[in-house]
């Protein structure tokens, strides 16, 4: 019994100080979202090509209005190919579409009529209408081995308030009304009212299937965002990369398959927190936002079981270069296994991953990760039917120090991430 009191009072003495000193600590964190609502929402991939399009859901949930901004992201580089604000009423919800359209050239374009976001053509009017769309091409600016027709899309809550309407029935009025508050914003706070969800749509085909955007809570915007300037996660923001990481981090994969005569399997693994920086233009040099990527690939290995416990240590991939590197900031991996079906195991390094929280744009308490920042989706198309899931995985191990002093012996913060997060009333 004295032992376990000393044990909590070092619990307690231990999440006391942990949560002294600054802004943001082990208590005051970016998480994933269990409810689905965040001021952060990643859509993990889109394709717009030969007939597929992507179609994106921004909802805010709040009975404030709220400006977000939406940025797309090519599948290789992370190059930012189109950025804009999204403004958003109470209960509002955008929704745009990612597709190639004849009838505005042979490039993708971020196509919607929705009134919550920019026209193509601002002298009719500054918010999009059935007759006067946006339909903005995206960039064409990228390296060999990159294309616009297929990434990642984030959207980031820059500011919420309460601006006065005039009307609320005029559209274009209320729209302005947002603007003019953010534009004037000195302070910028944020709520987590943010959700989303995409539906991917091969028309020809007749195939379609939905999956919700991954939402992250307590981000935390605090700057004005713009569009025409680079937005990176883990900047402008209360938390930096290394929390974001932390977040996402993933020790393994468990990811099922279909690979028969009437069905199919694609798995694709994105990592938001890559963030590839061509650095002086010659598309030979790179860098990367997130410390996990020192050498620009996420190394891991993998393991395929059929339904019968059977498994095989032959490469599940095609080509073979890339069984045991993931190159790209989204990486869509075709199965060519040597079962039907059942599932692989991705397991990635656990080294840990060693950094600071945010305080003030310089190093915090101490801050660790084991595995890789990813989301994860299992595309399978069976008779025809098309349908997404997440698979399953283990959480990275999250470590910080004692009291969060640099030097201190090392602790394991065991509720950082959320699928733990019900283990304890306290979410450090």
């Amino acid at each position: 019994m004295k032992r376990f009191y000393k044990m909590m009072v070092f619990v307690v003495a231990f999440l006391s100080v942990a949560s002294m000193g600054f802004a943001n600590t082990y208590n005051d964190h970016v998480y994933v979202s269990a409810n689905g609502k965040g001021d952060v929402l990643v859509y993990p991939f889109y394709i717009a090509a030969q007939g597929w399009q992507t179609q994106f859901d921004v909802v805010n949930t709040s009975g404030h209005s709220v400006v977000a901004k939406l940025v797309v992201h090519s599948a290789a580089n992370s190059v930012e190919l189109l950025d804009f604000l999204i403004y958003l009423s109470p209960y509002d919800m955008w929704r745009g579409t990612l597709k190639i359209d004849p009838t505005y050239g042979s490039q993708p374009i971020m196509y919607s009529t929705d009134s919550s976001a920019p026209s193509s053509n601002s002298s009719v009017s500054y918010f999009a209408t059935a007759t006067n769309p946006m339909a903005q091409p995206l960039s064409t600016s990228f390296c060999s081995g990159d294309s616009n027709q297929a990434g990642y899309v984030e959207v980031i809550e820059a500011w919420a308030g309460d601006p006065v309407f005039a009307s609320k029935t005029d559209k274009e009025a209320r729209g302005l009304a947002i603007k003019s508050a953010y534009d004037q914003a000195t302070v910028f706070s944020t709520i987590d009212t943010l959700s989303g969800s995409m539906v991917i749509n091969y028309a020809q085909g007749g195939i379609l299937a939905a999956r919700d955007a991954v939402a992250m809570a307590n981000y935390r915007n605090i700057a004005y965002l713009k569009t025409g300037e680079l937005t990176y996660l883990g900047e402008k923001s209360r938390n930096n990369v290394q929390e974001v990481d932390s977040a996402l981090a993933k020790t393994a994969l468990e990811l099922p398959f279909d690979n028969n005569s009437t069905a199919s399997s694609l798995q694709i693994v994105t990592f938001p927190t890559k963030q590839t920086q061509n650095v002086v233009g010659d598309c030979k040099t790179f860098a990367y936002k997130s410390a996990y990527f020192t050498t620009g690939n996420a190394v891991y290995n993998t393991t395929q079981y059929d339904n019968e416990e059977q498994t095989s240590a032959a490469s599940p991939f095609s080509p073979a270069s890339l069984s045991s590197k993931m190159p790209s900031e989204v990486n869509f991996l075709p199965i060519s296994a040597a079962f039907s079906f059942g599932w692989l195991k991705y397991a990635f390094d656990t080294v840990s991953n060693t950094g600071f929280i945010y305080n003030n744009n310089t190093g915090g308490q101490p801050l660790g990760y084991t595995g890789a920042p990813l989301i994860p989706t299992v595309v399978k198309i069976i008779n025809g039917v098309m349908t997404f899931t997440n698979g399953a995985w283990d959480d990275g191990v999250i470590t910080g120090t004692m009291g969060g002093v640099a030097g201190n012996p090392s602790v394991t913060l065991s509720n950082y991430q959320y699928t733990s997060a019900f283990a304890s009333s306290v979410q450090p």
